[in-house]
């Protein structure tokens, strides 16, 4: 089976673009949440919306409230909504006026009781300090709608009834001096109800029928408000959401729960961390935290040691959140002995709980020798707890050698961050000197040093996808030598762990896995391993994948298991196939995309393996990795030259042995799903 892999062709530039947006993005500013532009405008509009002229179009714009009689307690809430009528598109700017208040200052919200004395501004001095600006362009049809609390801007916090007005101007002043779009604004009257239990009650039902209906962040902030606004009496809504219903809304009810901590709300929490369901367990850990009740923090206790991922990190998390005195020696023991997730969890659970015991247990673990636990030490003690950061704290995660790690990218962004004069001096003594074309020389330059203040003048040239000319390499030596004055101390480049090598896999017949490396034209290598042979250059790969007669017949049947998902839905109720059966197929190919990512397991690796397994059921697919660690081989410097080539030789026999057991295993499983009728059909 001879394969050119050519989804791996441009994959070296299309990496490098995406990590430097990665790397990129954590500079955005947001701003606050943003609204929404949809196709139409729903909703009752009654009289709170008025058309207006604009130089390019008619549209219909206004404040529509929520509900103009509510029940004291209950979110004050109107929807700025503006609706493009035609005949052209109309556009706007909206944002660029929320910092030092959280809230859009461009809205002017005014309010007066019932005897026309006006309401004041909860903030005493408001200051207009700007934001994220975003361009808004709607067609005719769509409109834009952005929800405002109106307890923002006023202070309405009494039964009566108030005279609401509200206002925007389109043309924001620092974009546009001369106005040429309109100031829309709308009027309405509010009225606000005495708490009843008739009236809380009925508020109450109103909200958890609204939370059975929404999802995701909209679910949680019905069951916030619903907590909120129910105080005591809403424990028996929540409780009857926590116990019924989808997951997500159960566990959504347990984290509201924990804002009415009594011990109504306490029994039902403490029954959720018993439940059969881990995400149940994980959302009923985290209230418990949150609620900071001895009976809780006891549970915590006793349910960690019986607990595994990922609800042992749920509860090392919600231990820091609670602050209790005897957990604070539970998380410090779990980030020295714990699993290597317990531990990172641990570190967050020391965030959590901070003070200065947990900046000095954070601090006193800065020299991990594991770089990735290092990272995150360093991660929350600069970024989370905000303290002073020596650069030498990062230096032995920036001297290694995975430069296209999250923890080694991030480094770089600390280190401008927070290490003042010491960041320059300190990312360019992890430079590799007497190397010419690295893409990891490139990512500290560029990325690293020359966003800094003060930084000298930097020219470094890179493309991952050629081996660069003699004149680039020169040039680029030229830099790195005028560059080496200014660098700090060299340092020791810590010792590359230890392989934690994947044993030889034993078959019967034998398959011999040993790997053979050789170089091979255009600056490319082979290796060849079991009945993988890879080819491979910057910007291509060839693998050859030849079974032999012996075991032929099995990667036949897991082609035929693999190729399943693609057959028309009538084909496979010609063979009456069910859902369920496609189910248990579905975790078995999961199970294989996971073993093919070895040691390296993310959502997106299985993600990626999982498709290509299915799409070239009779292909085998390719590892990810190998393109960075080919790159890593290429240029790496003479004392690390050997190390780079036998993590990239080891990479592709793990590859090989796994893809050849998960054929195995995948195919036997698969048989076992079916019944003989079908299996005479699948395997025709």
């Amino acid at each position: 089976m001879n394969r050119n892999v050519s989804s791996l062709i441009q994959k070296p530039r299309l990496v490098f673009i995406y990590l430097l947006l990665a790397a990129l993005m954590s500079a955005v500013d947001v701003g606050c949440r943003q609204p929404t532009v949809s196709r139409s405008v729903s909703g009752e509009q009654g009289p709170f919306l008025n058309d207006y002229d604009t130089p390019t179009a008619k549209i219909r714009a206004g404040f529509i409230p929520c509900k103009t009689q509510v029940v004291l307690g209950e979110p004050l809430q109107t929807v700025f909504t503006v609706e493009n009528l035609g005949p052209t598109n109309f556009e706007f700017w909206f944002g660029g006026d929320y910092r030092g208040t959280g809230r859009h200052n461009r809205f002017k919200i005014a309010a007066a009781d019932s005897e026309g004395v006006e309401l004041p501004d909860p903030i005493a001095h408001p200051m207009e300090l700007g934001g994220f600006l975003q361009p808004v362009t709607l067609k005719p049809g769509q409109d834009f709608t952005n929800v405002i609390d109106l307890t923002d801007f006023r202070v309405i916090d009494k039964p009566g009834v108030y005279r609401i007005g509200c206002k925007f101007a389109f043309d924001e002043h620092r974009i546009q001096k001369r106005p040429t779009n309109p100031v829309v604004g709308s009027t309405f009257t509010l009225t606000i109800l005495e708490r009843t239990p008739e009236r809380v009650a009925r508020v109450l039902d109103e909200l958890t029928d609204r939370a059975w209906t929404v999802r995701g962040e909209d679910l949680n902030e019905t069951l916030e408000l619903t907590a909120r606004f129910g105080r005591n009496e809403a424990v028996p809504w929540l409780a009857q959401l926590a116990g019924t219903g989808p997951v997500e809304l159960r566990a959504a009810a347990l984290g509201a729960l924990s804002l009415v901590p009594n011990d109504a709300s306490l029994y039902v929490v403490l029954v959720s961390l018993k439940d059969s369901n881990a995400t149940i367990r994980a959302a009923a850990a985290g209230s418990l935290g949150a609620m900071r009740m001895e009976r809780g923090v006891d549970a915590l206790l006793e349910v960690l040691p019986k607990e595994n991922s990922p609800v042992a990190e749920a509860v090392l998390l919600a231990l820091g959140t609670s602050k209790a005195d005897r957990a604070f020696p539970v998380i410090t023991n779990t980030l020295d002995a714990g699993q290597i997730e317990l531990q990172r969890a641990a570190i967050n659970a020391l965030v959590n709980f901070g003070g200065s015991n947990a900046i000095t247990t954070l601090t006193q673990r800065i020299n991990s020798s594991y770089l990735s636990l290092r990272y995150e030490v360093v991660l929350a003690l600069a970024e989370k707890l905000h303290q002073p950061m020596p650069a030498e704290w990062l230096l032995p995660v920036l001297a290694g050698r995975e430069y296209n790690t999250r923890e080694w990218l991030d480094s770089l962004r600390l280190l401008r961050m927070y290490a003042g004069d010491g960041a320059i001096p300190a990312m360019l003594s992890c430079l590799d000197f007497d190397v010419a074309w690295s893409g990891r020389n490139w990512w500290i330059l560029e990325t690293g040093v020359k966003p800094c203040p003060k930084a000298p003048p930097i020219d470094y040239e890179y493309d991952p996808n050629t081996d660069g000319t003699p004149d680039q390499w020169q040039k680029n030596l030229r830099l790195l030598e005028t560059l080496k004055p200014l660098a700090g101390p060299i340092p020791t480049l810590p010792d590359h762990p230890a392989f934690q090598s994947v044993p030889y896999l034993k078959t019967d017949p034998p398959i011999d896995f040993a790997p053979t490396f050789k170089e091979i034209e255009s600056g490319g290598v082979e290796i060849d391993s079991g009945f993988l042979r890879l080819e491979f250059w910057r910007t291509s790969a060839r693998m050859p994948y030849s079974v032999p007669g012996a075991y032929r017949p099995v990667y036949e049947t897991a082609a035929h298991f693999r190729s399943l998902p693609n057959l028309p839905d009538e084909t496979r109720a010609k063979w009456s196939i069910t859902l369920e059966q496609m189910q248990q197929l579905d975790r078995l190919l999961n199970k294989f995309a996971v073993k093919l990512c070895g040691s390296r397991v993310s959502d997106q690796k299985v993600g990626n393996l999982y498709n290509l397994l299915v799409q070239q059921g009779d292909y085998c697919p390719h590892s990810d990795d190998w393109h960075d660690l080919f790159r890593n081989y290429l240029e790496a410097p003479p004392t690390r030259k050997e190390q780079a080539k036998a993590e990239l030789i080891d990479s592709v026999r793990i590859f090989s042995q796994n893809y050849h057991a998960g054929t195995v295993e995948f195919a036997e499983s698969a048989r076992k799903i079916f019944t003989p009728s079908q299996l005479e059909e699948i395997l025709r």
